[in-house]
């Protein structure tokens, strides 16, 4: 499946895979990025050209000894002042670096401190489907990043739903409703139309003080809401984050419903949504004066001012 998302994506797994030197067993010495800014075949492409074995791995090139030298084998000895230049570069990038006992690992380019997983790899591949696309024009640097993406993507019908995921020929079983057990659980349905999630909203909407819409036919219409309300930028971006965040809020109660067997509360929802949008905001936007206790009653017009 990663794979396919790969290709959709255009996503380089060569390019941003980046190997952790251990015993050096596992990764390819020319062919794999595991040194300096890319595969080594890429930045000393007249070495490579050179190599003996360009599928060599690390360990293959490392001496053990004290100390450790690396030993680099060729079809013929460099001798051109560019192909000597080039040794030289490669052996004070090499300096150092020496094999251990450990296996080798591997981590993301640009987030060598976070651990790889497959799920870390798909919120990339995400983000590189956003990128692609036209651009989204509701996405809010006032909350994080994955609560946009879901959006994003629940606004494309591109959720795992029970209906998505049995238009990709996935068997999912029953493809009714785990809350009402009414109607087929498409991204309209879990979102906004089960008894469920039109409680929750109704309780962010009386919260907010804004009138409860009469008809919704998509999950853009939900988000929509905040471009038709009359108020500064700043109010319409505002009303648009606790809106997105009120939307994955709704996914994540009904996850709780689907793979831990446990009913939230809309109510309970409704509050953390409360909670959740108010830590968001208050970090991440520029509006200074935000307190809990005004929050909670959302008597903050005006700190928009």
């Amino acid at each position: 499946m990663l794979e396919k998302d790969f290709s959709r994506s255009n996503l380089s797994l060569e390019a941003n895979l980046k190997s952790v030197i251990g015993n050096g067993i596992s990764t390819q010495f020319w062919v794999d990025f595991w040194i300096g800014t890319g595969p080594l075949k890429d930045c000393f492409k007249d070495l490579f050209r050179l190599a003996n074995n360009k599928n060599a791995t690390v360990s293959e090139y490392f001496q053990q000894g004290s100390p450790g030298q690396w030993v680099l084998q060729w079809v013929r000895e460099p001798v051109t002042a560019q192909e000597l230049q080039q040794v030289c570069d490669l052996q004070q990038l090499l300096s150092g670096v020496m094999c251990t006992n450990k296996k080798d690992g591997w981590v993301w380019k640009g987030a060598e401190d976070t651990p790889l997983s497959v799920a870390f790899v798909r919120t990339k591949i995400q983000a590189v489907d956003y990128q692609n696309e036209v651009e989204w024009p509701l996405w809010n640097k006032w909350i994080s990043p994955k609560i946009n993406i879901f959006c994003w993507r629940a606004s494309m019908n591109r959720i795992a739903s029970k209906e998505s995921l049995t238009h990709r020929g996935i068997l999912v079983g029953d493809t009714l409703c785990p809350r009402c057990g009414m109607c087929e659980e498409s991204t309209i349905h879990l979102l906004w139309d089960c008894f469920f999630a039109k409680s929750v909203w109704w309780e962010i909407f009386i919260w907010l003080k804004i009138p409860f819409p009469v008809q919704v036919s998509s999950f853009q219409q939900i988000l929509g809401v905040a471009l038709g309300m009359n108020g500064s930028n700043r109010w319409k971006k505002l009303i648009g984050a606790i809106m997105q965040v009120a939307a994955w809020e709704i996914w994540k109660a009904r996850n709780e419903k689907i793979f831990k067997e446990r009913n939230v509360h809309f109510i309970r929802t409704a509050d953390v949504i409360k909670e959740e949008s108010f830590l968001l905001v208050s970090s991440r936007s520029n509006l200074c004066n935000l307190v809990w206790d005004r929050w909670k009653e959302f008597n903050i017009r005006d700190v928009m001012l």
